[in-house]
């Protein structure tokens, strides 16, 4: 494989295992981020329907009027539920919900609160403590609108990604070539070169980097080179006109005999 080829290759994949692990590290992070405000916003709505349905006994009415209309208002796309301490709904949406088991239930009186996940829903239950009792109040809100912003988030991302390891490709292409171009023009300088022009000098601009050096290490050689030849072809003809001297004489004195 070539230097330039592999170049690209190498600098291509390095730019997009990072591109990928920093796109991936974003997803999740947007994920659980809006995962988190869900929760938040859930827990927000528990309260308030705690608040509604078990203290309308103790609130001044203009009061309860006030949660009334915040819980109607936060709780549009919610549905909400109360049970008491025999795992009853008391309050609120009154149909039996299977992702809702005692085993939770006891739990959050335990633990004072829960957040969980089915496969279509979001949960939030905490327990409320009133003068008629212990209970659980809980709330779910349907993921759609959640999964939908995700899903069209991925596929933002993916186009992006795609797009970006093009790109990477493509400048690491260029990048490559300009980086090459300095040997190139080496190899070609240097196949101009002939026996009889040793002498000559590869010439590129003054980079101060190892092309440098090697145009500097190979000129050098280049003229040794051209040295020795000039050196041999002084040698050769120095015997050979001492050769000649005596031949010159020898057919000379044929001549006179």
């Amino acid at each position: 494989m070539k230097i330039r080829n592999r170049f690209t290759l190498i600098s291509s994949l390095t730019f997009s295992v990072v591109f990928v692990i920093a796109s991936l590290i974003t997803y999740f992070s947007f994920y659980s981020y809006s995962e988190k405000i869900v929760y938040n916003e859930l827990q927000k709505t528990c309260l308030l329907t705690g608040i509604f349905y078990l203290e309308k006994d103790e609130l001044p009415e203009n009061q309860h009027l006030l949660i009334g209309q915040q819980f109607k208002e936060n709780s549009l796309e919610i549905i909400t539920r109360v049970y008491n301490k025999q795992n009853q709904i008391v309050y609120g949406d009154k149909h039996i919900d299977n992702n809702i088991t005692s085993s939770k239930l006891d739990y959050i009186r335990k633990n004072r609160k829960l957040s969980f996940k089915s496969k279509h829903h979001f949960y939030f239950g905490s327990f409320y403590h009133d003068n008629q009792g212990d209970f659980v109040v809980l709330v779910k809100k349907n993921d759609t609108e959640f999964k939908t912003m995700t899903d069209r988030l991925l596929i933002i991302m993916i186009l992006v990604l795609v797009s970006g390891l093009i790109s990477i490709y493509l400048v690491s292409r260029v990048l490559s070539n300009l980086a090459y171009s300095p040997i190139k023009n080496i190899i070609n300088q240097v196949n101009e070169i002939q026996a009889s022009s040793l002498d000559k000098q590869i010439v590129l601009p003054n980079t101060k980097d190892e092309v440098q050096e090697l145009i500097e290490t190979y000129n050098q050689l280049l003229k040794r080179l051209s040295d020795t030849f000039v050196i041999q072809k002084n040698f050769i003809n120095y015997v050979s006109h001492e050769f000649k001297t005596p031949l010159s004489s020898i057919l000379i004195a044929s001549n006179y005999l």
